[in-house]
């Protein structure tokens, strides 16, 4: 459900609901950065050039190795 701009203030307004979502975003992009390096190192080993990709070339990338 998109949030509108009155939905944002009323959200920001509120300092633990502001905490909840600091702590669900943090939650949510340390294990993405994880999950990007065992990527990178998976596709390394199988002789991918991805010093200079963003994370979801990597991604794309590493979907079309693992696929069948």
């Amino acid at each position: 459900m998109p949030f509108s701009d009155k939905d944002i203030i009323e959200l920001r307004k509120n300092l633990n609901t502001l905490n909840l979502l600091d702590t669900i975003a943090y939650r949510f992009s340390k294990p993405y950065k994880d999950i990007g390096k065992l990527l990178r190192i998976y596709l390394l080993i199988q002789g991918e050039k991805i010093e200079e990709l963003f994370m979801r070339d990597v991604i794309n990338l590493a979907k079309k190795r693992i696929s069948y």
